[in-house]
C-alpha cells in the first residue's frame, strides 16, 4: 500500500493525529469513532510532521495510548510484517512510552521492539 497525508494516517490505530499542525484537519463533522484500520496495531501515524509537534504528540499518546510514527514530507516508511524500514531524506520520529526516538534513512527497526 502507498499512502500519503491522510491516506497514511488512517492504516494507523488512531486518527487523533490529523488534527495537528499547521494545516490540520478542523473535525468539522464532529466525528463519532476516531479509529483508523489498526493495520499497525498498536502504532498510529502523524504525517506532515515538524518539531513544533513534540508536546501535542506527546499527550496524544498518553491521552489514546497509541505510540505514534511521525513522519516529515521527505520521510518515507516500508512496513513488511513487523519490520519498519525508512526511506527518503529525513528522520522517522517515534513516540512511545519509551521516550521519543529516531530512526534515520535506510535504518531498519522491529514495530514490536520501537
Amino acid at each position: 500500500i502507498y499512502a500519503d497525508s491522510a491516506g497514511a494516517i488512517i492504516l494507523g490505530s488512531d486518527v487523533h493525529s490529523a488534527f495537528l499542525g499547521e494545516d490540520g484537519d478542523q473535525d468539522e463533522l464532529k466525528l463519532q469513532d476516531y479509529r483508523g484500520l489498526d493495520l499497525l496495531s498498536p502504532w498510529a501515524i502523524h504525517a506532515h510532521h515538524s518539531p513544533d509537534d513534540f508536546d501535542r504528540l506527546n499527550e496524544l499518546l498518553y491521552d489514546q495510548g497509541a505510540p505514534l510514527l511521525a513522519l516529515s514530507e521527505p520521510c518515507g516508511v516500508k512496513i513488511e510484517g513487523q519490520t519498519l524500514e525508512v526511506f527518503g531524506k529525513d528522520e522517522l520520529h517515534i513516540i512511545s512510552f519509551h521516550g521519543h526516538s529516531i530512526l534515520s534513512p535506510k535504518d531498519k527497526g522491529n514495530l514490536n521492539e520501537l
